[in-house]
Formats: C-alpha cells, structure tokens, sequence
C-alpha cells in the first residue's frame, strides 16, 4: 500500500470523554517554579530531558519550558517567546525542543514522561499531541521523522545525540505549521510500556528539512496536550474530516467506514475552539457495513477562521463527538489549497479563482518528466482536480498550476 507524504491531513479517530488521558500534567501546568530563561524544562512537573542535565548547559540538549506567567525578557513568555510566537492550544503553558540544527550536527532534544499506569497489552490507544512552529520562528525550518517512542524503562541521551531506536509512532513527513497541528496515532502495543518520549529519533543523514525562513536554519517545535488513551468501540468509524473555504462557504466534509444505530450528524461551530453552537444537521446512513461520505456548507462562516466539530447522535440517542478542525476564512484572491484523502489514496487540488480564467494543471515526477495534465480547463469560481496515488511510482512529485495569471506549485511524496 502506497502512502502520501504532505503535512497538511492526519488520521481521524473518535473518542469518548471518559477516556482515562494515561499522562499526567499533559498540557504542562503543573509547575515547581515559573522559568526565568531558556532550557529550564525541570520547572515543569513530571516530564524530563532523558539525559537528566540539571541546568541548561550548551551543547546538552535542554527543552523550553514556557510560560504565560513568565517574563517578557526570558525569552519563555508565552506569546511571545524567542523561538517564536505562539498561544498554549489550552491553557498557559507549553514545551520547546529543537528536532534537528544546521549549525550543531546531530543535534536533538527531546521530552519524557512516566505514564500514571502501564499500557495494557492487546489495547488500541490513541496517542497524540498538538504540534506547531509558532509564526516568525526563530529556527525557520520543517523536518520529518517527528516521532513517539514507547518503553519499559527511561530512554536516556548522553549529550545531545539522536536516540538510536526506532519510535513505535513516526509521523514520516515534514511538519509545517504556524498554528497548532494535532498528530495522532493508533498503536496496540505488545509490551507494557510505561514512558513515553516524544522527539526526534533519526541521525542528520537520515533526516529532511526545508527552509522556511525567516531565522537560523533549524527545526524547532512547540508541544502542547499530549494524550495516550485507550480507544473506545464505537457506533461510527469517522475516517476523514476535512474543510475548506470555497465561494459558497466553508465546505465540510467527512467519511466514514462503516455505521451501525446512527441517526444523526450535528455540525457545531466555533469562533475560539472551546465554545460550540449547532449550525446544522445531516441524516445518518444508520446502519452500513461499507464507507459513507457527507458533505455539509457553512454558508455564513466567521470571516477569519472557524472551528468545527461533529456531533454524532444514535437512535437511542447517545451521543459522541469529532476531533476539531480549524477552516480558515473566505477566499479573496486566486489561490489553491490542497487536502490528502489517505483512504481514496488522492490528493485533491482545490482551485478558486474570482475570475474568468484558464487553468492548466501538471504534475511531473522528480526527473522532470511529466506524469499527468489538464490544459485549457475555462472556469469561475472553483475547480477540483484528484490525483490517484495509486497510478504513481514511489517518488517526489511536483503539481504545478496555472491560472489568473499566478503559477502555484506543491511537492508531494508517494510512498
């Protein structure tokens, strides 16, 4: 089975809220003390550096710990912090690591923890944790390989080297995000694990990075709400839920694998993420042993960005809810934005342009050679194109679009 490679779309799974979250302080804010400076991880309860440094120390490797309460000079006062600016995605508190840097060779920090109790064998868990790059970051770089690992015992890192094992969780592509990004995994594992230790766990000659600008070149990261829990059976198995703007609204879209006892989809909506208000309803296939999709549109959206959430209702009328999903504002220019379906094995182009236009529409392999196109396409408004991964040899590809005089470009892996 093939995989694409572009950190724009995860893997969507339900969750009831009496799942037991097995790590404690998962949103960092329990402290013994407010940090006053840069890698001074220990102020945060609970959760370590792996190779237990006391104080931070150039080149050991010492996360950030940051704060809301901390001063504006420490260069850990959250927004605006030295490596960038950002708000905890809950809460007032979030960790920093750098995952890889262009002037120390196989630099890594990573952050640890011991779970409240042991993962029970043979049990699904969802582990997960929201992620970002902050805006005006000061390291200016995405990498891959951001990864999880699970153990009996502490890892430890003698200085600042990468930990030499293979992470039962690895989210393989590159990761760039100026907002918060949740990684999720689902992983039944084999052994009772007790620590978790999220980082990055390949050498530099192993490692993918790109330049985004505008400081040094490095990848660093924030952390926020990490969560290992048990998966709960339930009713519906969600598979995707995406949204987009388009010209009608704010286009939602889910697919679900298959339904049992199903009455109902509520669509809720949200200006701040923690505060929801029903918008709409969609009937429910009720009972299906194969895949549904449902579409719903937001006609009258928030003009900058919403948030998003499915309630899901059953006929005896309990009820669960999605993962939220952030959908940015109108679109006011032509512009193209891309959404991965990993279930349908695609990649689909949205193309919104204000004007009448022409669109061309090509995709060429990394020798240049060209794989698939669409010339002289007329429209206004939106167009979509689907890429079949399916049909494509692994490799790196490049989509290039054109159209209302812009020329738009998006590389993609296919595993």
């Amino acid at each position: 089975m093939k995989l694409v490679g572009i950190a724009i779309g995860l893997c969507l799974m339900l969750q009831q809220a009496v799942a037991t979250n097995l790590v404690p302080n998962n949103s960092f804010e329990t402290n013994s003390a407010i940090p006053t400076g840069y890698g001074q991880w220990y102020d945060c309860t609970t959760w370590n550096d792996v190779n237990n440094h006391p104080l931070f120390a150039w080149p050991y490797a010492s996360p950030d710990y940051m704060h809301t309460s901390a001063t504006s000079l420490s260069g850990v006062h959250l927004p605006s912090t030295t490596f960038g600016t950002i708000n905890a995605h809950t809460g007032n508190a979030v960790m920093g690591l750098a995952m890889w840097l262009a002037s120390t060779a196989n630099f890594r920090e990573y952050i640890a923890i011991q779970l409240s109790a042991p993962m029970t064998i043979g049990t699904a868990y969802e582990i997960s944790f929201y992620i970002s790059n902050g805006t005006n970051n000061y390291n200016g770089s995405s990498c891959d390989h951001i990864g999880v690992d699970l153990s009996t015992a502490p890892l430890t890192q003698v200085d600042h080297e990468p930990i030499n094992i293979t992470p039962e969780c690895d989210y393989v592509n590159q990761l760039w995000s100026t907002g918060w990004t949740q990684v999720s995994f689902q992983y039944t594992p084999s052994s009772a694990f007790q620590y978790i230790t999220i980082g990055h766990f390949k050498d530099d000659a192993n490692t993918a990075h790109t330049y985004h600008g505008p400081g040094a070149d490095g990848a660093y990261y924030f952390i926020d709400d990490v969560v290992v829990q048990p998966l709960t059976t339930l009713p519906v198995e969600l598979i995707s839920f995406n949204g987009m703007n388009v010209p009608e609204g704010n286009l939602l879209e889910w697919q679900t694998a298959s339904e049992f006892n199903t009455d109902h989809f509520v669509v809720e909506r949200s200006d701040d993420g923690t505060v929801f208000a029903a918008i709409g309803e969609v009937s429910a296939a009720g009972f299906s042993a194969s895949s549904s999709s449902y579409s719903f549109v937001d006609e009258w959206p928030f003009p900058a960005a919403g948030y998003y959430r499915l309630r899901i209702v059953d006929r005896d009328g309990t009820e669960e809810y999605s993962h939220v999903i952030l959908v940015s504002g109108p679109v006011s220019a032509a512009t193209v934005q891309v959404m991965v379906i990993p279930e349908a094995h695609e990649i689909r182009f949205y193309c919104y342009s204000p004007e009448n236009t022409e669109l061309e529409f090509l995709v060429f392999n990394s020798q240049g050679i060209l794989q698939e196109e669409k010339r002289n396409q007329p429209f206004n408004g939106s167009i979509t194109f689907n890429v079949n991964t399916m049909s494509l040899s692994p490799g790196m590809y490049v989509a290039r679009i054109q159209f209302a005089r812009k020329i738009f470009t998006q590389k993609f892996m296919v595993y």
